[in-house]
């Protein structure tokens, strides 16, 4: 059961792919254990603070359907670090939100293979605002992928740090930020128990979520890969992120997995652990409790691209969380659809060649022939025929609306209402910057009046 729950968990049944356990974050840490470590335990390590975390435990589930498509040819080794997949390690301090860090890195790895694209995402978002798990006080990755799926995706790092590892809670209010598309899981699946072939082929294929039992040993890792004792009850949430060894190997076969206790801990923040067929306890039940989302594609964005890793700074978040490409120089048009009751006759774009990370200004003129006292318009981001975006607004005022994947913002300027018949202006600002990517857009903006008669209607192109 989950400790410390303030909020109702049970509102949303499981279907049969996305089944959902029990599980609570995270370490099997007491206070006690400090001044306590036996010189004998394996793999320790110096300089731990074993105060960080509060003792909290999850029960194995009972019941895990078939992974879909097992693949029959595996390759030996894979390392989705190494592949440019995985987001660098980072600390969930004294806040129970392992479960978080688990998921956000299984979508981040998701993400990468969908896009190209490699972003850190938000664990703060997730333990502010996800009902369906605990917050500080622990949660379970499949919940995570649901109330993923439920909310349209997750916010970026960067607009929505990480701050419950200092102050060991969540926030008292879940703070608005913008959705990257692309990042609510069309459903998540989960491995079966205890079969070390689907789990390395689930491996294979992206990065998972799996549970393990942390124990003494385990927080005392260093290096290598670990043999020590591993805890009964699975209690913390981490990201497998590859596997290796083999015949041949002096270490042996072994999981590769991401922790979640900051780059000073273990190998740089990984560790390895013993993948054995045999031994179901070797991996500290590894391969009990595995789970990974599936996305959508995204529109315009092409899976398994060269992508640079994000910027890091000093404090280990990213200062530019997604990866683009080098300004552009373009073309750029635009045109009145006809057929509104705002005839615009001069509609201009400025300037004609168009650069990334430029302002692109849109101004129609004309008349307005019908008195116009509110109404709606529709704006339409079209990116090389596929339709990226889609957003509704009010045609009487302005607004700034910023677009997906971090592709830019639109700058609507509306009619000033009540708006009689005679001379009126509309206009656009557009902005694409570097990371936008290259290519063709179409946007355009459709409104209608109060009686639901064509207001305006303004198409322009640009050319990346």
């Amino acid at each position: 059961m989950h400790l410390g729950f303030t909020r109702p968990t049970t509102a949303f049944p499981p279907s049969f792919e996305e089944a959902e356990t029990p599980q609570n974050d995270v370490l099997a840490t007491s206070r006690s254990l400090r001044g306590h470590l036996s010189t004998t335990d394996k793999n320790h390590a110096i300089g731990m603070n074993t105060e960080r975390f509060p003792p909290y435990t999850f029960p194995r589930p009972a019941w895990l359907p078939h992974i879909e498509n097992p693949s029959s040819s595996l390759p030996p080794s894979i390392d989705w670090v190494e592949k440019g997949a995985v987001t660098p390690v980072k600390d969930q301090g004294q806040c129970g939100s392992c479960y978080s860090f688990s998921a956000v890195g299984a979508v981040e790895g998701a993400y990468y293979l969908q896009t190209g694209v490699l972003s850190e995402f938000s664990m703060q978002e997730i333990v502010d605002c996800d009902g369906l798990d605990g917050g500080c006080q622990g949660g379970e990755m499949q919940q995570t992928f649901k109330w993923m799926q439920m909310n349209g995706g997750l916010c970026l790092l960067s607009d929505y740090p990480y701050v419950s590892g200092t102050t060991a809670e969540e926030q008292a209010v879940c703070l608005p930020c913008p959705v990257v598309p692309g990042t609510a899981p069309e459903k998540w699946i989960t491995v079966r128990r205890n079969s070390m072939t689907e789990l390395q082929e689930a491996v294979a294929a992206q990065p998972v979520s799996v549970a393990v039992g942390a124990s003494r040993a385990w927080m005392f890792y260093e290096a290598g890969v670990f043999d020590g004792k591993c805890e009964q009850e699975l209690n913390h949430g981490v990201l497998c992120v590859g596997y290796g060894g083999g015949e041949g190997s002096e270490e042996g076969q072994y999981w590769k997995v991401k922790n979640s206790w900051g780059p000073e801990w273990g190998m740089e923040g990984y560790i390895l652990l013993k993948r054995d067929d045999f031994d179901k306890q070797a991996a500290c039940g590894i391969m009990e409790d595995a789970s990974y989302p599936i996305l959508p594609s995204v529109p315009g964005m092409t899976g398994n691209e060269p992508a640079r890793p994000p910027v890091i700074s000093q404090a280990g978040r990213s200062s530019g969380s997604t990866v683009g490409l080098n300004p552009l120089q373009g073309s750029a048009t635009a045109r009145d659809c006809g057929g509104s009751t705002a005839i615009f006759s001069n509609v201009r774009i400025s300037p004609d060649a168009v650069e990334k990370n430029e302002l692109v200004t849109v101004m129609a003129e004309g008349t307005l022939t019908k008195p116009t006292l509110s109404g709606t318009y529709t704006l339409s981001v079209v990116y090389e025929g596929a339709q990226l975006y889609s957003h509704a607004g009010d045609v009487c005022g302005n607004e700034t609306v910023a677009l997906p994947l971090n592709a830019g913002t639109v700058h609507v300027f509306g009619f000033a209402c009540p708006a009689n018949p005679g001379p009126v202006s509309y206009g656009l600002d557009v902005i694409l910057p570097s990371i936008a990517p290259s290519g063709e857009y179409l946007i355009s903006i459709k409104g209608h009046d109060q009686d639901n008669a064509q207001l305006v209607c303004i198409e322009a192109d640009l050319k990346l």
